[in-house]
Parts: structure tokens; C-alpha cells; sequence
């Protein structure tokens, strides 16, 4: 699978903030980004590379809120993310 450059781009600059220590603006990025995930994912299930993404959306989140000591909130967009990859095995 080709993973396109402003993927890519997105998702490092959101790792910038994360790891910048602005956890909030990349928790916003990050649902933001999930939004968009999901409505393409919605729109054209036969993609399973767009489900993925969600997946991947959904465990970025997880990272974050787990970091932050939000471990319900982590837990919870860590199976989301897992019930989608089961799908897709």
C-alpha cells in the first residue's frame, strides 16, 4: 500500500505537536483529522486503506488521552481502533 506525501505530512506535523508537549492542540488535530477519516471511510467502505486510517486516528487519540492520565477515554478509542483492524484481518 502507497501512503500519499500529505498523509504523511498531516500526521508528522500532528506527532510535532504531540510531542512538543502541546497535547491539547494535537487531541484537536487529531479528532479533527478522525472526522475527515470517517466521513471518507463512510463514504467508500470497499477502501479498507481509508478504514485503516481510522484505526489509526482512533489509536493516535488513545496515545494522547493515555498520556494525559485520561485512561477510560484511552481504553475506549483503543477498542474502536481494534474492532476495525479485527475487520479488516
Amino acid at each position: 500500500m502507497v501512503t500519499a506525501p500529505h498523509h504523511l505530512a498531516s500526521q508528522a506535523g500532528l506527532d510535532v505537536l504531540k510531542d512538543g508537549g502541546d497535547a491539547k492542540g494535537a487531541l484537536d488535530n487529531y479528532r479533527r483529522s478522525l472526522l475527515i477519516r470517517e466521513k471518507l471511510a463512510a463514504e467508500h467502505p470497499e477502501r479498507p486503506d481509508w478504514q485503516r486510517d481510522v484505526s489509526v486516528s482512533l489509536s493516535k487519540i488513545a496515545d494522547v488521552l493515555n498520556d494525559g492520565g485520561d485512561g477510560k477515554g484511552a481504553l475506549d478509542n483503543y477498542q474502536r481502533s481494534l474492532l476495525i483492524r479485527e475487520k479488516l484481518a
